[in-house]
């Protein structure tokens, strides 16, 4: 224990260890697909930190949630990863290149898990241009893929 502790910091985690990894550099402390508990969401804080990252309450309680719920409107979740970008460019904390990259897949996946035509439209009138096009290609490119296996099937 005393070699862990010179070399960083240490917490108490009380969840078995066997199902839970964190570790200083590990995006996915910070970017992940489930509720967090109030421990997940200790360790999570500690890497906001590190980032410089400091969230109001209301994007607290956001973050909180699984992220392709519909209790996190997809506006606000971009604006979440947004944010976190530009603190890691200056923090430079993370890797950017492998950051943007996983921030990237985790905005796929919200667009992905925005099923509902309203909330969609709602999200396409607010994004700056650059980003309504590329969630127009992700469903241009989702529905291209339904086609394709609906023929393939035949």
């Amino acid at each position: 224990m005393g070699s862990i502790k010179r070399t960083g910091g240490v917490t108490n985690i009380h969840e078995n260890l066997f199902r839970y990894r964190a570790h200083d550099k590990q995006t996915s402390s910070v970017l992940r697909t489930k509720d967090v508990s109030e421990y997940d969401w200790i360790v999570m804080k500690e890497q906001f930190d590190k980032v410089g990252i400091l969230w109001t309450d209301s994007e607290e309680i956001l973050l909180k949630k699984d992220y392709t719920s519909d209790e996190v409107p997809a506006y606000e979740y971009w604006l979440l990863l947004n944010k976190m970008l530009e603190a890691n460019k200056k923090s430079k904390y993370y890797d950017q290149g492998k950051f943007e990259k996983r921030v990237r897949e985790q905005w796929k996946s919200k667009v992905f898990h925005t099923k509902n035509p309203g909330r969609m439209l709602q999200l396409l009138m607010k994004l700056p241009m650059k980003e309504k096009t590329n969630v127009i290609r992700f469903e241009f490119a989702r529905a291209i893929r339904k086609i394709l296996d609906l023929l393939s099937k035949d």
